[in-house]
């Protein structure tokens, strides 16, 4: 349930949805496509002032402009944040405003780590259909997966080590992760579909500026 506060914020900008006391998903669908900027993955990497890439924040203050965020309590701006635009900003594949992108065809919903005062900061985003980007993206999600793979790894080796009786069954756990994990990775198909096989090539575009580590 939100706050008072923050249903009222919603409210006065006809984005509270009366039945729910919800935020309205498609007034605020559209309100922050429509200020998030558009821009290539180098414009987002450099950018300073929020003009290719931009913080929840300064999102915000673009959709709610009678709303002075510097007055109101932390509480609400956490809660405008984390609730409101959080619910739908997630760079996944199935997050709200990432979902609704489909229709564009091309472009997608990334983030970006541009400098505020000098200091080069995480979560900021931008809309692109810049290849470099959605390379970025892909590189990112797979440097998780890595990762996450290297501990697993490490638990086993601390595991075997300390009850070596252990040793075949995490090998056979292993082992069953491991094919489902190349399933999941195989190649696919421009369709989306795997395409096991196929040898197409695949075209890469010049290398990206570093990637921000994280996301979500």
């Amino acid at each position: 349930m939100l706050s008072p506060r923050v249903q009222q914020i919603l409210a006065t900008a006809q984005m509270l949805d009366p039945a729910t006391q919800r935020p309205d998903e498609d007034s605020m669908l559209k309100a922050l496509e429509a200020n998030t900027p558009r821009a290539t993955y180098k414009e987002a990497w450099e950018d300073t002032d929020g003009t290719s890439a931009r913080f929840p924040l300064e999102i915000l203050r673009l959709i709610f402009p009678a709303v002075d965020f510097d007055q109101e309590t932390p509480e609400v701006v956490e809660e405008m944040i984390k609730k409101v635009y959080g619910a739908y900003m997630s760079t996944t594949a199935t997050g709200p405003l990432q979902s609704s992108l489909n229709g564009d065809g091309r472009s997608v919903l990334c983030e970006a780590s541009p400098r505020r005062n000098g200091s080069r900061r995480r979560g900021a985003r931008f809309i692109t259909d810049d290849p470099v980007a959605c390379l970025a993206m892909n590189r990112l999600r797979l440097k998780t997966v890595v990762t996450t793979a290297t501990t697993a790894s490490n638990t086993r080796r601390m595991v075997v080590t300390r009850q070596p009786e252990l040793t075949d069954a995490v090998n056979r756990m292993f082992a069953q992760t491991t094919q489902e994990v190349v399933l999941i990775l195989a190649p696919v198909g421009p369709d989306g579909n795997p395409a096991l096989g196929s040898g197409a090539p695949v075209s890469t575009p010049p290398a990206a500026p570093p990637a921000a580590t994280g996301g979500n």
